[in-house]
């Protein structure tokens, strides 16, 4: 998971923020237009539907690495391994590995809620300020 992150980590960044302020103002276009359409909704649908794959799909990877990472330890534990190989599977377990956006935030449930808090408060500042 460690490689999939450092190849990964800074395209999966990009790809976020263009989604986000692509969703965004096709968001506040949709907000101003008074016929809205399947032509008009297709830009939102599609942006939402590739950060919301994203996000889901990189925030249960992570948990599912958290949850294996502590079965692993408990039976690191209750195992009758060598010294040598408990130490090896030990020094791989503590080393931290999670998918993140360039290695600023780790991909977790919060971001999907974070991001679509923050697209919906500055749609409303900009909505309230005027077009």
């Amino acid at each position: 998971m460690r490689k999939i992150d450092e190849l990964f980590s800074f395209p999966t960044f990009i790809a976020t923020v263009m989604n986000l302020s692509a969703l965004f103002w096709t968001g506040y276009n949709v907000a101003f237009i008074t016929e809205i359409n399947l032509y008009v909704m297709a830009p939102v649908i599609h942006f939402l539907s590739h950060h919301l794959l994203l996000t889901i799909s990189a925030s249960m990877t992570n948990e599912k690495a958290k949850k294996a990472k502590l079965i692993i330890q408990c039976l690191l534990r209750h195992s009758h391994l060598d010294k040598r190989m408990k130490i090896k599977y030990e020094m791989n377990i503590a080393m931290e590995s999670n998918l993140t956006l360039w290695n600023i935030y780790v991909v977790d449930r919060s971001l999907l809620i974070a991001s679509l808090g923050s697209l919906l408060t500055y749609g409303i500042l900009l909505a309230t300020l005027g077009r």
